[in-house]
């Protein structure tokens, strides 16, 4: 259903994902939206780990309530702050995708 990590030498342990979950608060959540466009917004969460849930930040009414209604196919990326490797433009990052 998934693929693989391509660059399996970056892929991070449950328990590092566990927690940049913990430590950060902000994440990016994508969902199918109108007419098949994706859409995407940055987003407030908690990371729940004793039941393993992450709770999200919303409204009760709104557009991203309407994509998820119309279709439970989601990602959600959340990013360490990253670091900068002495003489190199790239910023080093960790991240933790989600699919549900």
């Amino acid at each position: 259903m998934f693929r693989e990590l391509t660059r399996k030498k970056q892929k991070l342990s449950l328990e590092e994902c566990k927690e940049i979950l913990k430590q950060e608060v902000r994440g990016v959540l994508a969902v199918n939206g109108d007419d098949g466009y994706p859409y995407a917004l940055p987003i407030n969460f908690y990371f729940d780990e004793r039941n393993n849930k992450l709770y999200f930040h919303s409204g009760k009414v709104g557009y991203k309530l309407d994509a998820i209604d119309n279709s439970d196919k989601v990602s959600f990326c959340v990013y360490d702050k990253g670091y900068h490797e002495g003489g190199h433009w790239s910023l080093n990052i960790k991240s933790v995708i989600i699919f549900g």
